[in-house]
C-alpha cells in the first residue's frame, strides 16, 4: 500500500493542518509555501484571541482554509478540528504541525519512503531535530508514541478512538493519542525517511558543581499541564509506581530552583498540576 504513496496520491488523499497561537506570520507563510508543493488543502486552526486571516491567507485563499477560534481551546481541540475539516474534503490522511515546526518541499514523500505496508498503521511519525540542542531525537520503527507535529494520521484510526482527548488541552496529547490507538488495534510507526525541525521549549544547559542540567524554561502555565497530564498518563499505562514521573519532578525542581526565572510560580504550578492529575485519574480511570 505505502509503495503507492506517490506525489499524485499525496495530493489527492492528504491534507495538512497547522495549529496556531499568536503566530509568526513570516514563518507560517513559509511553511504554507512548502506545503503547497505537496498537498492541495492546508488547514489553519487559530487559538489566538484575534483573527490573523489577512496576514496568513491573503496570497493562498484557494489552497488554505482558516478557522479562527477567537480563544485558546487547546491543541487537542484544534487538532480535532483540522481532521474534521480534512475529512469534509475527502482526505484520508492528515499531516499535523505546530506553528514553529519547519518542513521541506519533499517532506511527505520522504516520510513515507520507509513506511512498511500495513493496514493497521494509524499514525506515521518522524524523528525531529531540536535547534536548541543540535540533536536528532526519536528512534525509527514501530513505537509506543510519536510527537504530533510532523506526524500523519489516518482519519479512520482517529475516528475509531473518538479523536484527541480535548480535556488534555496541551502536553502529552500525543502520548495519550498513540496509547488510545494501540488500545483499539492501531499501530504507531516512526519513519527514518524524514525528520522535522522542531524545538522543545527554550532549552538551555547549565552546570552546577560538575553536574549538567537541561533547563526547558517552560512557563508556569505549561508546567501545570505537563505535570497534570504526565501524572494521568503514567496511571493510564498502569505505571502506578510513577518512579520515572517523580524522578523527572525532582530533576525539574532542582533545575528550576537553581537556574530558571519565576521559580515559585513554576513550582506551585507543578504541584497544582499533580493535584489535578490525581483528580483526572479518579474521573477518567476509576
Amino acid at each position: 500500500y505505502y509503495k503507492a504513496v506517490t506525489m499524485e496520491y499525496i495530493k489527492s488523499h492528504f491534507a495538512a493542518g497547522i495549529v496556531l497561537f499568536n503566530p509568526d506570520y513570516s514563518f507560517v507563510n513559509r511553511t504554507i509555501a512548502h506545503l503547497s508543493n505537496q498537498v492541495d488543502l492546508i488547514i489553519l486552526v487559530d487559538n489566538s484571541a484575534d483573527s490573523h486571516a489577512n496576514e496568513l491567507v491573503e496570497q493562498n485563499t484557494s489552497r488554505v482554509i482558516y478557522r479562527p477560534n477567537y480563544k485558546n481551546l487547546g491543541i487537542a481541540s484544534a487538532l480535532n478540528s483540522i481532521v474534521e475539516i480534512a475529512h469534509d474534503y475527502n482526505k484520508d490522511w492528515v499531516l499535523t504541525l505546530d506553528q514553529d515546526s519547519d518542513v521541506v518541499d519533499d517532506y511527505l514523500s520522504s516520510l513515507f519512503s520507509s513506511v512498511p505496508e500495513s493496514s493497521n498503521i494509524g499514525i506515521v511519525g518522524c524523528r525531529f531535530f531540536d535547534s536548541n540542542t543540535g540533536k536528532i531525537y526519536g528512534s525509527s520503527g514501530y513505537s509506543e508514541w510519536c510527537i504530533t507535529s510532523g506526524s500523519v494520521l489516518r482519519y479512520e484510526a482517529w475516528k475509531s478512538i473518538g479523536g484527541f482527548r480535548t480535556w488534555l488541552f496541551i502536553d502529552n496529547v500525543d502520548n495519550i493519542f498513540c496509547y488510545d490507538l494501540k488500545q483499539n488495534g492501531w499501530l504507531t510507526f516512526v519513519s527514518d525517511g524524514a525528520y522535522l525541525k522542531h524545538s522543545l521549549g527554550y532549552t538551555t544547559t547549565r552546570s552546577f558543581f560538575g553536574h549538567s542540567f537541561v533547563c526547558m524554561n517552560y512557563s508556569s502555565f505549561r508546567r501545570f499541564y505537563i505535570y497534570r497530564n504526565d501524572y494521568f498518563y503514567h496511571h493510564l499505562i498502569n505505571d502506578y509506581s510513577c518512579f520515572s514521573f517523580y524522578k523527572k519532578l525532582f530533576y525539574d525542581f532542582i533545575a528550576i530552583m537553581l537556574f530558571e526565572e519565576d521559580k515559585i510560580q513554576k513550582i506551585v504550578a507543578i504541584f497544582k498540576g499533580v493535584k489535578d492529575g490525581r483528580r483526572q485519574v479518579c474521573k477518567h480511570l476509576k
